[in-house]
């Protein structure tokens, strides 16, 4: 009986040391796709939910400024989709509450070529200071990824509970290489 217990054991350990090399391979393989917040929390970090729809890129024919905006109700809501689309097509398909949540959107300025990228990674949060930080990121395609000649926006946007910290914004790039 205890040389099959001490088999039992062996024969189990290659396969716990496989289960935990593919776990922690796909971690590294889909980090930043996945929300592992629930296991880890952070206390740094504030939550936020993605709006369907979202991030999405506008075709434009004028040009456009930079946006970052706080938008507290819907009349808001309006004028920040109006303010990046030229069409007024671009909507939130889902009701917002705004009584409870708040939404941040992002919108670039004109990109002249497409493959351009965005999207709000992370909300940080500050409580010595009392405010968030929301952190962009914009993936440029390389040069020898395929572009297409078009005018657009990049834009996103995200519900968070309301709040009455000071809200500062960071845009952070990256290159994507293609082959």
């Amino acid at each position: 009986m205890n040389k099959q217990s001490k088999m039992a054991g062996v024969s189990a350990l290659p396969l716990i040391i496989i289960f935990s090399l593919i776990l922690g391979a796909g971690y590294f393989l889909l980090k930043g796709d996945i929300d592992l917040s629930s296991l880890f929390q952070d206390k740094n970090n504030l939550e936020m939910r993605r709006i369907e729809g979202f991030p999405t890129v506008v075709p434009v024919t004028t040009e456009h400024d930079k946006t970052q905006k706080i938008i507290q109700n819907e009349q808001g809501l309006i004028e920040f989709l109006a303010s990046v689309d030229e069409t007024n097509k671009l909507s939130v398909g889902e009701k917002i509450n705004f009584e409870k949540e708040m939404l941040i959107g992002v919108a670039t300025s004109n990109f002249s070529e497409t493959g351009y990228r965005m999207k709000i990674r992370k909300i940080y949060v500050d409580r010595d200071s009392n405010s968030l930080l929301v952190s962009s990121m914009i993936t440029q395609p390389g040069d020898t990824c395929p572009k297409e000649p078009q005018a657009n926006v990049l834009v996103d946007i995200v519900a968070v509970d309301k709040t009455e910290m000071a809200v500062d914004f960071e845009t952070l790039r990256q290159t994507e290489l293609c082959e």
